[in-house]
C-alpha cells in the first residue's frame, strides 16, 4: 500500500503498464483509493469470480467459463452420459437406457429381441427421457415390474403413462 496516494486521495491500481493510476479515488478501501474505472474493473472481477465459484458449485459452468481442455473433457462426458428412455411401440413401453439415443432408437425398431410376441413391427414413438444408466433402468424396471410383458416391455397402463407425464412436467417446469 501506497500511504502518500492514500493519503492524498488517489487512486492507488497498478496498470497494465505497471504504472500506479493516480486518478482521484472514488471511494477510499481498506488498501486505499480507487478510482471509477477500477471500481468497475473489480466490480467485473468479483463477478465473474462469484458467478464462476457458484456455477462451480452448482455443477452448471457455462461453456465459455471452461478452459479448451475442460471444455474437451465435458464434450467426451456429454458424449458418453448415458439416459433412461421410455419408448412406445402398439401398445407396449420400453423402459431402456443408451448413451445414443438415436442410435438405440433405430435399433428398436428393427429388432425383434425380448418383444411381446404380439407387437408388431412399427414406428417408435420417443415419450421421456432422464438422466441415467443401468442402476436407474433397474430401478423403472423395479417399480413397474408388475406390468411387465416381456425383457423391458411394459403394459402401457395408466400408472406407467402417468409417471412418464410427470417426467415431461418436471422437464418443462421452471424450476427443473
Amino acid at each position: 500500500m501506497y500511504r502518500d496516494e492514500v493519503e492524498n486521495g488517489k487512486c492507488v491500481a497498478v496498470t497494465q503498464a505497471g504504472w500506479r493510476c493516480g486518478r482521484e479515488a472514488a471511494i477510499e478501501l481498506p488498501w486505499g483509493g480507487v478510482c471509477h474505472r477500477h471500481i468497475d474493473d473489480l466490480e467485473q472481477f468479483f463477478r465473474e469470480r462469484i458467478q464462476r465459484r457458484f456455477l462451480d458449485r452448482c455443477g452448471i459452468v457455462p461453456d465459455e467459463y471452461l478452459a479448451p481442455d475442460e471444455l474437451a473433457a465435458r464434450k467426451r462426458a456429454q458424449r458418453r452420459a448415458k439416459v433412461v428412455y421410455y419408448v412406445r411401440q402398439g401398445d407396449y413401453i420400453k423402459i431402456g437406457y443408451a448413451s445414443n439415443l438415436r442410435q438405440r432408437i433405430r435399433g428398436i425398431s428393427e429388432s425383434r429381441n425380448t418383444r411381446p410376441a404380439d407387437l408388431e413391427t412399427g414406428p417408435v414413438e420417443l415419450l421421456a427421457t432422464h438422466l441415467g444408466g443401468v442402476e436407474a433402468e433397474s430401478a423403472m424396471h423395479e417399480l413397474f415390474k408388475h406390468l411387465r410383458v416381456s425383457g423391458e416391455w411394459f403394459q402401457a397402463a395408466p400408472e406407467l403413462l402417468d409417471h412418464i407425464a410427470r417426467i415431461n412436467a418436471r422437464r418443462e417446469s421452471p424450476a427443473a
